[in-house]
């Protein structure tokens, strides 16, 4: 009876170790891929001997700890920047990696705004969020809007805020392959940088960002400069 009982205890202890390994392991999957599909999530776990039920319940289990977040339909996977076009299709991110994404939208909006200041503050967060969060397309996007507009907001920005700028759109473009939806009002916002560069910037970093970008699209005024 006292041998039964202590088996009994053995996998009870088993099974709560087993389901702290599940979770464990798809938090550490989650830190490395930014979103996971969850077909293919389900998938991999069960490669590595797992049951479905059993990773469904430690889903549930990280979903309602607040560990993990679960995106579906195609304004969630705009919002993400998940190139998915099944809207009926989910995906796994961290909670801690959604947090971050409204800060980054938030961030992103000051860019727009009146005051200087404020989007010099908000050019340094971005740099400082590069190096450990990686931009996605629509966040490109509202940064490349925020000073291709018609006010032109980069005149009056100091060398250190333009060159930070360009070093974020050049990593995000020509080091994370991320292609623009507004080709054209970058190209252009680049020559007017390359035309102020000698009168303002006088960077050596900031004309071969610059110079790396519009060889990116091909321009000819990369051979005047050369």
């Amino acid at each position: 009876m006292q041998k039964m009982k202590q088996n009994t205890l053995n996998q009870k202890a088993n099974s709560t170790k087993k389901k702290a390994n599940i979770e464990a392991e798809i938090i550490d999957l989650l830190s490395k891929e930014e979103y996971f599909r969850r077909s293919r999530l389900i998938n991999h776990f069960k490669a590595k001997g797992y049951s479905k039920s059993k990773i469904e319940r430690a889903l549930v289990t990280l979903k309602e700890s607040k560990k993990i977040s679960k995106g579906k339909g195609l304004e969630d996977f705009k919002k993400y920047g998940i190139d998915e076009t099944a809207e009926n299709a989910s995906y796994f991110l961290l909670k801690k990696t959604t947090v971050l994404k409204k800060h980054i939208e938030e961030v992103t909006s000051l860019l727009k705004s009146n005051d200087s200041q404020d989007r010099k503050d908000a050019i340094s967060e971005l740099s400082l969020y590069k190096s450990k969060y990686n931009i996605n397309k629509v966040e490109l996007k509202a940064i490349i809007d925020a000073f291709t507009d018609e006010s032109n907001k980069t005149e009056e920005l100091d060398k250190n805020s333009i060159g930070v700028l360009v070093n974020i759109v050049s990593n995000c473009i020509l080091a994370d392959g991320i292609e623009p939806d507004r080709e054209t009002r970058l190209v252009e916002w680049l020559k007017r940088l390359l035309e102020d560069y000698h009168q303002k910037y006088k960077s050596e970093s900031l004309r071969r960002n610059i110079l790396h970008l519009l060889g990116n699209y091909k321009e000819s005024v990369v051979i005047d400069q050369l």
